[in-house]
């Protein structure tokens, strides 16, 4: 059985941890991962050890989905799908969240994202997040064959109870 909890600032290197582990998902050391740690949810295997985890962060009127990761063992048995769904609970709840949006692979947008009502969008719609965040990611930059590396899809969720959605 697995524990799912908010996280907070002590499981910072736990999630740091993962962050690293995984090639597919921008690596987050645990000085970034303390300032974001109230806006993360951790699974726990039964001897607490975090196994999974999710988060947002914050841009302007807009959320990013981060750090959607579980371990590999514990993978295929709901954890991505109940940390991601306590995520986007949270931010559907907060008027000040107008779009939520999050870069996946194809795969997982198929099975996770596009099933919770994201859509296709451009990455230009979040040109600080470009600046910030793409900009030190790992697969931005070219293969030796001048191929683009990076293999992220953007998705986007326009929150009903976001600030501009309101009639």
């Amino acid at each position: 059985m697995f524990k799912i909890r908010k996280a907070s600032k002590s499981d910072s290197a736990g999630i740091s941890r993962l962050t690293k582990k995984f090639s597919t998902t921008l690596s987050r050391g645990p000085e970034e991962i303390s300032r974001l740690a109230r806006n993360f949810f951790v699974a726990e295997n039964q001897k607490g050890k975090i196994v999974g985890c999710c988060g947002f962060k914050k841009w302007d009127s807009d959320a990013e989905i981060i750090a959607l990761i579980v371990d590999s063992p514990y993978q295929k048995k709901g954890l991505a799908s109940r940390l991601f769904g306590k995520v986007l609970g949270q931010l559907k709840k907060t008027k000040s969240v107008e779009k939520i949006f999050v870069l996946s692979t194809k795969d997982v947008a198929e099975k996770i994202f596009s099933p919770a009502g994201f859509f296709p969008a451009g990455i230009q719609m979040f040109s600080r997040k470009v600046g910030e965040d793409c900009r030190r990611c790992r697969k931005n930059r070219l293969d030796c064959k001048g191929r683009y590396l990076c293999d992220e899809i953007v998705l986007v969720y326009k929150n009903p109870k976001g600030r501009r959605n309101l009639k």
